[in-house]
């Protein structure tokens, strides 16, 4: 996951947002950019949850449940690299990290909550890709 990148993501979030309430259909990469930005207002409200208004916000699992109508995108990144193999090292480099990145955001939601998928399950995959993705692993 390239952050930097995805500060242009997070510029345009209004407008993913919208595409995302509206239930239309996303790019590859307005999808990868939802699941991140709808993983980050989780976490964000889960954090928050105490300090909450009602009616303001969604509530931490709401957002987790939009985001992972997202996650196949996240997870069909690493297939593809696997895939195309070594000529597309860019795509590999790019693929597999935002795959890892995903993994990762999850295992930070299912610290605090426990609607999420289990932490040490998520941490042990993430692991696994980053091993993985070594030279001569």
């Amino acid at each position: 996951m390239d952050w930097v990148a995805f500060d242009s993501h997070w510029q345009a979030r209004e407008g993913i947002l919208l595409a995302v309430a509206q239930a239309r259909r996303l790019n590859r990469e307005a999808s990868i950019a939802a699941f991140f930005i709808l993983m980050l207002f989780a976490i964000g409200s889960e954090l928050c949850k105490h300090e909450r208004q009602s009616g303001l916000l969604l509530a931490s699992h709401e957002y987790y449940a939009l985001a992972m109508k997202f996650f196949p995108t996240i997870v069909q990144l690493h297939n593809l690299v696997n895939v195309q193999g070594e000529s597309h090292m860019l795509l590999s480099a790019e693929g597999s990290s935002t795959t890892r990145a995903g993994f990762l955001i999850l295992a930070m939601f299912s610290l605090r909550n426990s609607r999420g998928p289990s932490v040490w399950y998520l941490s042990g995959v993430a692991i696994r890709l980053y091993v993985g993705h070594l030279p001569n692993a």
